[in-house]
């Protein structure tokens, strides 16, 4: 039950430091820097980014093999 509890709130905390990363690189991140951030797989840093851009907190910026994303 703890671990349930602990990866809930880790993913609100994710979004909420992706965010605060892309405001300290004046709004730009990509999805290395969250791998990075985050210590996530790749495969997870797109489901958060992919989340994040569908519930239209950030958007893709530049696209392609180095994608940049930008906070809205």
């Amino acid at each position: 039950m703890q671990y349930v509890r602990q990866s809930g709130i880790d993913d609100v905390r994710h979004e909420e430091l992706v965010i605060k990363l892309a405001r300290t690189q004046n709004g730009i991140f990509t999805k290395r820097d969250v791998m990075e951030l985050l210590g996530l797989s790749d495969t997870l840093a797109y489901n958060l980014i992919k989340r994040m851009t569908a519930n239209g907190e950030i958007e893709l910026s530049q696209s392609g093999r180095y994608a940049k994303y930008k906070i809205c």
